[in-house]
């Protein structure tokens, strides 16, 4: 009886011994499964947040990006770069605050140059003129038959149409434009251009008073003519130039 007493006493102290030890995993057990609860929801966010990425990564892919208007984001921006770029000049003396007012970019020229040949089609009344871009100009030639007679800087009474057609043509461009009149003459150094000037003016008031409202200038040129794919019926002509810049106001 005195020798198992040791023994179940050595075993008593040990289960002792060991049990402070096992509390203590189990509670370190217990906090490790608390906290992975209390972050399982940064799971779910984190495939929510992958799962909308992905949405609006093929909503972009599947959109178009048209030319015309990402080109006048490019141009915008340039500008504005441009204008907070150091330079260094020389200062003037004196300081003059004069107000810079920058041209704001119309419509792309290369997208309008499809657009305006296939209304220039659908018009019978402007089926003579021709669509080309020059030194980053659109330049719409018309012959000069269309609108006047020979030798004549007023209006021909058959022209109501195709001024009716042109007006309307302009109207749906916000880019500022210009009507230059052109008349064939002998040699280069001759000066003709007076009547071209007037039909230009001439055809530019017409445009006007049909519902294009923003500002018009008239040219005009007396000179050979300088491109030969026009043809003779175009050497007395009227250019319609449509500029990269935004028309604005009236």
């Amino acid at each position: 009886m005195s020798e198992r007493e040791p023994e179940d006493t050595r075993k008593t102290q040990a289960v002792q011994a060991a049990t402070p030890a096992t509390a203590g995993y189990m509670a370190d057990v217990g906090n490790s499964l608390t906290r992975a609860a209390s972050g399982a929801w940064m799971v779910t966010f984190t495939d929510l947040v992958a799962l909308m990425l992905t949405f609006f990564v093929l909503l972009f892919s599947m959109s178009t990006v048209e030319q015309y208007k990402w080109q006048n984001l490019v141009r915008s921006l340039a500008g504005q770069l441009d204008s907070i770029q150091a330079h260094d000049k020389v200062k003037p003396a004196i300081a003059f605050q004069i107000a810079q007012d920058l041209p704001q970019p119309g419509t792309d020229l290369d997208y309008l140059a499809p657009v305006i040949e296939q209304q220039l089609a659908a018009e019978p009344a402007l089926s003579g003129g021709t669509v080309r871009l020059q030194a980053a100009q659109l330049v719409v030639s018309l012959p000069a038959g269309a609108f006047f007679d020979p030798e004549s800087g007023v209006l021909a009474s058959r022209a109501d149409a195709a001024v009716y057609a042109l007006s309307r043509l302009l109207q749906t461009l916000g880019n500022r434009i210009e009507i230059h009149g052109h008349k064939q003459v002998a040699a280069a150094g001759d000066q003709e251009w007076d009547l071209p000037l007037a039909r230009a003016a001439a055809l530019a008031d017409a445009v006007r008073e049909r519902g294009y409202r923003s500002a018009i200038i008239a040219r005009g040129y007396g000179s050979p003519l300088q491109n030969g794919t026009l043809g003779d019926a175009a050497k007395d002509r009227l250019d319609i130039v449509v500029l990269g810049e935004s028309a604005g106001g009236a």
